[in-house]
């Protein structure tokens, strides 16, 4: 699904809020590194996910609630490098 947005290179926010994607669009997405704010509310993404994107280094906004990520994601969440706002509820 996410692998669409291959080559958007000043691509800065996205929005897949209440979609169907899961964590093999955030493998897709993890080799962006233009993004700065991505919304992924009402996803399937899990922790698996959540690893995926860590990768991403220009990441300063991100928003998983009503995923399927775990207490697990919390300790994935803190290796982000520039990761300067959350939003995480419902999970």
């Amino acid at each position: 699904a996410c692998s669409i947005f291959g080559g958007m290179e000043n691509l800065l926010l996205l929005n897949v809020s209440r979609n169907s994607i899961g964590d093999q669009s955030c493998v897709n997405l993890s080799s962006n590194r233009s993004i700065v704010w991505l919304s992924l509310d009402d996803t399937k993404v899990t922790d698996d996910g959540v690893l995926a994107i860590s990768r991403m280094p220009n990441l300063q906004a991100l928003t998983l609630s009503v995923t399927r990520i775990s207490n697990n994601a919390v300790g994935i969440l803190r290796t982000f490098p520039r990761l300067s706002y959350l939003v995480v509820s419902n999970t």
